[in-house]
């Protein structure tokens, strides 16, 4: 009788292990990864304004905007403000105001035209447009001010950016203020949450919980997140995202436990109950058995669980134990983990990407330098450096436009993307017409014809330029080569690179320059 009370002792220890720690823990952690992924959208939402301002600032430091803006080039908006100008830019809604704030022009295309009434509406009646978005472009202090931002129209989110019109050299007056914007319709929100790999959805103001009937807690990056318990085992997860204009949006997703945790919990019930049934037949060594094959696993996983969450490292997993009720609780639990570090690998990667021509961006070069300077220090190898200048590229954006200028661009990435050939070999964008080669295990010889490679292949483009006097795009190339025991003489190669590089253009561009070998 005496062993029959302690395994039923044990068996409801187990059961209130099960709702009172285990449980708790695994809700802790879901609601964690709830505001993980609300935290994944607000930095997608944030990109997403981003790539309005980068694409805004090109259009309005453009010697062709300044003078449309003045009334000096009427046929600007023929060949630029259209339907095509726009599918380049990803513009639904571009407006261009004169200096004294009166509009000038106005396109409104692709998911911008589902909203004409609105938006026209709110250029018109809100004085928060002027206020926010106009006035401050007018009177912007510096070439680099602008005012970007999520703007809410009806309860659409529409990115949006306002900035002052100058031309490119920013000598003159400011001679306008230009505007952009890109609705984020339910296709763009769909892709949103492809990139996060989440769900949510954006409802209206009103719908926010009251404080008072929710949980509120905050997360390792400090948003704001509001839990209330759903049907189910599941949640709801709230939280704010800022508007310029208009009410902030809120953003809500339903949470379901992940079925992997519950099968675990549900087994752990079974095992319980099985404990029950078996009474007689175990006897007092099932109480050991008990002891070192489930509770000595369980506090462990619990506390490399409770590890992951302090270190935030998404590479770790639980280790999976003995027993058959526990491993499927460890799987589950890995699983999501993974999960969790395939979405960070994603958002990384599209953080070290130029969004144009697909080439890694300037802080994805930076990265690559980091890397590659470690690994020439040890393995004290040769490396080469090449910076590339499209010759006249800001005379090929006045004469040809714009979308005309990007075409280009993603031309001449893919031909220099094309030409290199080992994996090891890198190109990236460094910024506007300036791209970076990086050559690891390359002497001056190979750096040189690789140099020759790459002019040849932007000249087979045939792309037409009347600015040059070649007729045709070109490049110009500078570059260096040296045995690199830093980080800081990669970064003395570049700028010797540079140096290369400008002494070229000098001389006559569609050329390439190497200078002598660095001891570094």
């Amino acid at each position: 009788m005496l062993l029959l009370v302690a395994l039923a002792l044990q068996a409801l220890a187990n059961i209130a292990l099960q709702q009172w720690v285990l449980k708790p823990q695994f809700i802790a952690y879901e609601r964690e990864a709830a505001a993980t992924d609300l935290q994944r959208i607000h930095s997608a939402m944030r990109r997403e304004v981003e790539q309005v301002n980068a694409m805004a600032r090109d259009w309005a430091n453009w010697d062709d905007m300044a003078a449309f803006a003045r009334g000096e080039a009427p046929e600007f908006a023929e060949v630029n403000l259209t339907e095509a100008g726009s599918q380049s830019s990803q513009a639904d809604w571009i407006l261009v105001f004169r200096p004294d704030g009166t509009l000038h022009a106005e396109l409104l295309a692709r998911a911008g035209l589902a909203l004409a009434p609105q938006l026209i509406a709110l250029r018109q009646s809100n004085s928060a447009f002027q206020q926010r978005l106009i006035a401050p472009a007018l009177a912007a202090p510096t070439a680099t001010f602008h005012v970007s931002g999520l703007v809410n129209v009806g309860g659409n989110p529409i990115a949006v950016s306002a900035r002052a019109i100058r031309t490119s050299d920013e000598s003159g007056p400011v001679e306008g203020a230009f505007v952009m914007a890109r609705v984020l319709n339910a296709i763009a929100i769909q892709r949103i949450a492809e990139q996060t790999v989440t769900t949510f959805s954006l409802i209206a103001t009103e719908q926010r919980w009251p404080p008072d009937s929710s949980e509120s807690r905050r997360n390792r990056s400090g948003l704001s997140v509001q839990f209330r318990a759903d049907e189910h085992n599941a949640f709801r997860a709230q939280s704010e995202l800022e508007a310029i204009i208009g009410e902030p949006f809120v953003m809500e997703q339903r949470h379901l436990m992940r079925a992997s945790t519950e099968a675990a919990v549900a087994r752990w019930s079974v095992a319980a109950a099985s404990t029950l049934v078996t009474v007689l037949l175990v006897g007092s060594i099932y109480l050991l058995v008990v002891i070192r094959s489930v509770f000595r696993p369980l506090r462990e996983m619990q506390q490399t669980i409770a590890e992951i969450r302090r270190s935030n490292d998404l590479e770790r997993r639980v280790a999976l134990p003995d027993v058959p009720e526990l491993q499927g609780l460890a799987v589950g639990f890995n699983t999501l983990m993974e999960k969790l570090a395939q979405s960070e690998r994603t958002l990384t990667e599209l953080s070290l990407t130029d969004a144009l021509t697909g080439l890694a961006n300037r802080r994805g070069i930076q990265a690559r330098f980091a890397s590659e300077a470690q690994h020439a220090a040890r393995g004290r190898y040769p490396v080469a450096i090449l910076i590339i200048d499209i010759d006249h590229f800001k005379r090929y954006n006045d004469h040809y436009g714009h979308p005309a200028g990007d075409t280009c661009l993603r031309a001449v990435a893919l031909a220099l993307a094309s030409t290199l050939r080992r994996t090891s070999d890198f190109v990236g964008r460094y910024g506007g017409e300036e791209f970076v080669v990086l050559l690891p295990y390359t002497a001056h010889e190979g750096a040189m014809q690789m140099a020759d490679d790459l002019l040849a292949a932007v000249r087979d483009l045939m792309f037409a330029h009347a600015g040059s006097s070649h007729g045709i795009v070109t490049i110009s190339i500078g570059g260096a080569v040296g045995q690199p025991q830093s980080a800081a003489a990669l970064d003395a190669m570049f700028a010797a690179a540079d140096k290369e590089l400008y002494l070229g253009k000098e001389s006559g561009r569609n050329a390439a320059r190497l200078g002598e070998w660095l001891g570094l």
